[in-house]
């Protein structure tokens, strides 16, 4: 019986084996097949007697081709100039890890791209190729962003000032934040200044996006400045009335009440049941002030302290049992958690 259950046991575990091992043939031969046909496409594409066509439809479904000997032909592709660009741009998207490793290959893509009179198919491929690089790993490419901040195409305008920023140059941040003090001397969307901003160690544009906020006639433009400027103590009262405005569209009070409270938590809650007690204030404001309420009161200094319910507790409380007259279901139960997690003593 013991020797019939070894045998048992012999010849389920060959079964396995032999099972991994034909999923593992399987799953090789099904790489190198695939290899195959991406070396034939590729020799396609090589092949200049097929059409533009032809070789572009040949190779463009496939990420990368695998062979060092056609990677070579197709940098020579890339870099012919009796090549179409739209040829040259395939080849050389096909051979971006080609790059890194030939510094006058890469020279040549920089030249590419920072020059506006590349076709614009090739030039957009370099783009492609360099916002996939490390930035860090190729400091001379620095002294190419510098030019192009005036690029005529603001795609280009664009990336450059975003990746020269986010590594700290202050002189392309200065033109940025001089392009939000005076509308002539923009070299990029004023939103979009901002967003690329917020990225700078230093916070130097705080009175540029500041002065842009109490000027601007563009609600997109407000509204991300108000978002933007929670930690400029000089905004800090202006915040504040526009979140207690019943005059301020909802969205306003709501990034200014979350900007407000970004940098000012305790004093915040000062305003909570001011806020709940306004008629004027949208249930979405009203929400957010519940949402600020938890934040605060899960607080163990703040639970410690408070021995009974205060007049926010027991305007939440009204809210849970839908007291209010314009009160929704998200209010309701945003309410019910406060009472949940907070518990405050009746």
């Amino acid at each position: 019986m013991k020797k019939n259950i070894i045998l048992i046991l012999l010849v389920f575990s060959s079964t396995i084996v032999f099972a991994q091992q034909t999923k593992k043939d399987s799953i090789l031969k099904s790489i190198e097949e695939y290899r195959a046909m991406v070396f034939k496409d590729a020799s396609t594409f090589i092949n200049n007697s097929f059409s533009i066509e032809e070789r572009i439809k040949a190779i463009q479904k496939h990420a990368i081709i695998y062979d060092d000997n056609q990677k070579d032909q197709f940098k020579r592709i890339v870099l012919s100039e009796r090549e179409t660009p739209e040829i040259r741009a395939m080849g050389l998207n096909k051979i971006y890890s080609e790059v890194d490793k030939d510094e006058k290959f890469f020279d040549q893509i920089v030249l590419w791209f920072s020059n506006p009179k590349t076709p614009k198919i090739l030039r957009d491929e370099t783009l492609s190729l360099i916002g996939n690089l490390s930035f860090s790993s190729r400091p001379g490419i620095l002294d190419a962003y510098h030019k192009m901040v005036e690029d005529p195409d603001k795609v280009y305008r664009e990336f450059v000032f975003t990746k020269l920023v986010i590594n700290g140059d202050s002189r392309a941040q200065q033109l940025l934040i001089k392009g939000l003090e005076d509308a002539n001397s923009r070299l990029i969307d004023p939103i979009l200044s901002i967003l690329i901003l917020s990225s700078a160690p230093k916070k130097d544009f705080y009175p540029a996006v500041y002065k842009l906020m109490l000027e601007t006639k563009n609600d997109d433009e407000r509204l991300i400045a108000i978002e933007t400027i929670g930690g400029y103590p000089e905004a800090k009262n202006k915040l504040m009335s526009i979140f207690l405005s019943p005059e301020e569209k909802s969205k306003f009070r709501e990034s200014a009440l979350i900007a407000f409270y970004s940098s000012n938590k305790q004093e915040t809650t000062k305003y909570l049941s001011r806020l709940l007690l306004d008629t004027s204030a949208s249930s979405a404001l009203q929400i957010l002030v519940i949402q600020i309420a938890i934040n605060e009161k899960k607080a163990i200094a703040h639970r410690k302290k408070a021995n009974r319910a205060d007049e926010l507790d027991n305007l939440i409380k009204a809210i849970s049992e839908n007291k209010g007259i314009n009160n929704n279901n998200d209010q309701v139960n945003v309410a019910k958690k406060y009472l949940l997690l907070i518990r405050p003593k009746f």
